[in-house]
């Protein structure tokens, strides 16, 4: 979804945010749905204006009414914070701390990454991810 089309993200996110809000009814402290709903939030707010309206128009208020830069940031340290071997909150939070004008941040989170041995290959893409973007930020 992160990678789609505006109307892909709109729709395969409204249903993405109802699973993960659902989670968090019923497990107001699972990790992967706290990670998940920060990287929402994020993407909401990286939505165009006349996008979000879209959005709103075809129903989807609660999900975009929520997002926040602010909400996206508290989920996913709350899902580091749950998780202690979870890399990708961890790689999230540095991207979200150069978005937002806050680069001196961000390495911390990306040496917090690099600190998790990988369980799989998706982990270890992020583990490269982290290191590539430690080392750009540190020239």
């Amino acid at each position: 979804t992160e990678y789609s089309g505006p109307f892909a993200k709109l729709t395969t996110g409204k249903a993405c945010y109802e699973s993960t809000a659902r989670a968090l009814e019923l497990n107001p402290d699972h990790a992967g749905a706290h990670e998940l709903l920060g990287r929402i939030h994020a993407g909401v707010m990286r939505l165009p204006w006349l996008v979000r309206k879209l959005g709103s128009s075809l129903g989807m208020n609660d999900a975009l009414g929520e997002a926040s830069w602010e909400s996206a940031e508290a989920h996913l340290q709350r899902a580091a914070e749950l998780d202690a071997g979870a890399i990708a909150p961890r790689l999230e939070l540095g991207k979200l701390m150069v978005e937002l004008e806050r680069p001196a941040d961000a390495p911390g989170w990306w040496d917090r990454a690099l600190e998790i041995a990988p369980d799989n290959d998706l982990d270890r893409a992020m583990l490269a991810e982290a290191d590539s973007l430690l080392s750009t930020s540190l020239n």
